[in-house]
């Protein structure tokens, strides 16, 4: 498994969304925060899991190694392409 951005032959297949960036919310409408990167099965070449950073944006002068990053298997979203947001299928977020 390796982040896509690392892999330079790896892309989003076409006509599927590229999610970094959108928001990821619960079914209650609850923010969780927004996917930082994917992260990519290269044997079976797909996504395995969105990577969601806590809390929304990260603090002026904070690097990605010190946001609290945490896995989202793809399996739980679903992806609502008309908002551009990841939507849990869960409805609180701890």
């Amino acid at each position: 498994m390796a982040p896509l951005s690392r892999l330079p032959d790896y892309e989003v297949a076409d006509k599927t969304p590229n999610v970094r960036g959108w928001t990821v919310t619960t079914t209650d409408g609850g923010s969780v925060g927004p996917v930082e990167y994917l992260l990519v099965n290269t044997e079976r070449m797909d996504t395995r899991y969105l990577i969601v950073r806590l809390g929304g944006a990260r603090p002026s002068g904070a690097s990605g190694e010190s946001a609290r990053l945490v896995p989202l298997p793809v399996e739980r979203a679903h992806l609502d392409d008309q908002d551009e947001r990841v939507q849990l299928n869960v409805t609180r977020w701890h």
